[in-house]
């Protein structure tokens, strides 16, 4: 009998008997989605004490583009396509959202141990300034996992509260202010 023949008649002994085989452990979330296309949001709320303070991304190190001001929710969404292969991403997808994510969010992929693990990482970045108080660099982690998706982005919703602290006064001396005048 050749390997075909046998083949065949190995699946319908399965197929008759009503024999299910057991999903692979190895079985990645995507894989047990929906076929087609996915959709996944994040929510981030950024909050100031005090309130009002203006929302910058974080470009190279410093502050990009104004994002708006607090409180302030930024929505991002990743879709996933059929058939795409979130670890060799170094992204983790596609994301879109009503902030730039390169400059508000930092993803990373990198292997857990030697099997199919990926630890995922995601970071929220932004920098808030208001009159009167110091420049504040937003840099929190919003997701840590052994996924090969993000868990953040099944419905995920964080809030980051920052305490703006007040610029300390100008002290001038006696003989700059004679000086001046």
């Amino acid at each position: 009998m050749n390997k075909i023949a046998i083949v065949a008649l190995v699946a319908g002994i399965f197929s008759l008997s009503g024999c299910k085989t057991a999903p692979s452990e190895r079985t990645t979330r995507q894989e047990r989605e929906p076929i087609g296309d996915t959709e996944h949001s994040l929510t981030v709320v950024v909050k100031s004490v005090p309130p009002g303070a203006k929302v910058y991304g974080a470009w190279s190190g410093s502050p990009g583009t104004l994002l708006g001001t607090t409180p302030l929710e930024i929505k991002y969404t990743r879709h996933v396509t059929l058939g795409e292969s979130l670890p060799g991403l170094a992204t983790g997808g596609t994301f879109t959202g009503t902030a730039p994510v390169y400059e508000t969010l930092e993803t990373d992929f990198h292997h857990a141990d030697g099997s199919e693990n990926y630890t995922t990482s995601a970071f929220f970045k932004c920098y808030l300034l208001m009159d009167g108080y110091l420049l504040h660099r937003l840099h929190e982690q919003v997701d840590d996992s052994h996924s090969v998706a993000f868990q953040a982005f099944y419905g995920g919703h964080r809030e980051f509260t920052v305490e703006l602290s007040p610029q300390p006064g100008v002290v001038v001396s006696v003989s700059q202010q004679a000086h001046t005048n």
